[in-house]
């Protein structure tokens, strides 16, 4: 809960002095992983941070310029000290708030309740409400419930160094229904600081691939987080549990939970991560899905769904990231294309097509000198305008290949339904950043026009009409057309 927001306004009745305080001085952004070294520090000491506004992470928003104040996070005490706004330093923090970090009403609901009589949920776990922060995150991944593994191994209860998540054992407590809230503060902060501790990275992972790539969000930075129609992990796992009323009574006590959630919380997207979750999401009345269309994969297909309830934008898929046959990195790239181009209700801040990446998992969009890999193939408007974005948001080259002697060598190659063209190796930042300015405003599957090149051959591919602004944009089919056409 926030308090003391200096002067005589309530704030602590004893005087802090050094010994209550860890100090650190940021005089510069600092990097997500040390606001979460920071925040996963023991409970019970406080942090004292001398920061501009840059360094501020979300979590950290509603202090007015020129005052201290103390806000309590789980049982981390946060102590920021802003410079007096008369001066240059305090003049950069104009406008900083930090947020009232108090428990909400709901997610209090979500952790002090006890399991559904009869369920095979994991002895001595707590209900998970989010896997990150579930307090500031914009987008959401969506999964049935969680695995014991996070609060088991080989059936006995992580301890120590090993555990993920809060348990009964390390609460001291006998039932969640019971928990003080000192204790709910623990069980959310222990949440909120899953991805800072040990996150299941083979499961987690690709979906922060896509994350990144379609929203330009992530677990690890507090702007994504992992929710579940259930809280409770189980064992067996929800495929193996037999009673179909079991896994009804399941979603009928977590369901509930999950809409407290979205309605009261700060997540606008959520994605929902293979067929079982799309199912289930539709049937528990979350959202009403629409087939939207498919993705290739091999010997079968992805369908896609969309949908919007409570203001909030669903996308799901019937692919398991984590398991089915042929999820690639380009499979993965294409997903987060269809998503990026979505109509996604989210900031502008936050809708980034720049940070995916469209290749691999590695950086390689901004490799070789800032050039594009030489002969990348991409299928697609989308996935185009995917890696595009990726390039121009990591890279400074002016063109997106290696000119050297030569600019008009083929350097990407992009399947066109039954076609194919290439971009040169001289196409340039600025005609990137016309032709992503023209996704956005027309969507990447808009028509591309084939006109007449320098010597008269219809190959020439410009991605607006005629005359259009597209000056630096050199992309070619491979085979002609007989007379000037669309694509």
């Amino acid at each position: 809960m926030s308090q003391g927001w200096g002067g005589n306004d309530g704030a602590h009745a004893d005087p802090l002095t050094d010994r209550d305080f860890d100090v650190t001085e940021l005089a510069a952004p600092a990097p997500p992983r040390l606001w979460r070294q920071l925040v996963s520090r023991p409970a019970g000491r406080c942090i004292w941070l001398r920061t501009p506004r840059a360094s501020l992470p979300p979590l950290l928003r509603r202090l007015r310029p020129g005052t201290a104040g103390l806000a309590q996070a789980g049982q981390r005490i946060l102590y920021l000290e802003v410079p007096d706004p008369a001066t240059a330093a305090g003049r950069a923090l104009s406008g900083v708030e930090v947020s009232d970090v108090m428990v909400p009403g709901y997610l209090a609901a979500m952790v002090r309740r006890v399991p559904p009589a009869g369920a095979p949920v994991v002895a001595g776990s707590t209900p998970v409400v989010s896997f990150g922060e579930p307090r500031g995150a914009v987008a959401a991944t969506l999964g049935i419930n969680p695995s014991a593994a996070e609060f088991t191994h080989q059936g006995e209860v992580l301890t120590g160094r090993r555990r993920r998540l809060a348990t009964l054992e390390s609460l001291q407590a006998q039932r969640c229904d019971l928990l003080t809230d000192s204790q709910v503060d623990q069980v959310i902060a222990d949440c909120a600081s899953y991805f800072a501790r040990q996150p299941y990275l083979r499961w987690f992972h690709p979906l922060d691939v896509v994350l990144r790539g379609s929203l330009g969000v992530s677990y690890f930075d507090g702007s994504a987080c992992h929710l579940d129609l259930v809280q409770w992990a189980t064992r067996p796992v929800w495929g193996q549990i037999a009673d179909p009323q079991v896994r009804q009574v399941l979603l009928d006590d977590g369901v509930p939970h999950l809409r407290a959630h979205l309605r009261h919380g700060t997540v606008r997207v959520v994605l929902l991560n293979g067929r079982t979750v799309v199912d289930q999401a539709g049937r528990a009345g979350l959202v009403s899905l629409s087939l939207v269309g498919t993705l290739p994969l091999p010997h079968m297909s992805c369908a896609l769904h969309s949908g919007v309830a409570d203001g909030v934008r669903y996308f799901g898929w019937s692919a398991n990231l984590q398991g089915s046959h042929g999820v690639t990195a380009q499979f993965r790239a294409s997903l987060a294309a269809w998503i990026a181009t979505g109509d996604v209700a989210l900031p502008s801040s936050c809708f980034r097509v720049k940070e995916i990446s469209a290749v691999r998992d590695s950086d390689e969009a901004g490799a070789h000198d800032g050039f594009l890999p030489k002969g990348i193939t991409v299928r697609g408007k989308q996935e185009l305008a995917v890696l595009l974005g990726s390039w121009l948001g990591r890279s400074p080259a002016p063109t997106i290949g290696d000119v050297g002697n030569y600019g008009g060598k083929s350097w990407v190659w992009i399947t066109l339904g039954g076609r194919r063209a290439h971009l040169n190796a001289d196409t340039t930042r600025s005609a990137v950043r016309v032709h992503l300015d023209h996704v956005r405003s027309h969507g990447a599957d808009a028509d591309w026009h084939v006109v007449a090149n320098r010597n008269g051959r219809i190959n020439k591919v410009l991605f607006a009409p005629p005359g259009s602004d597209a000056s630096g944009w050199y992309c070619y089919l491979s085979a002609d057309y007989a007379t000037p056409g669309r694509i």
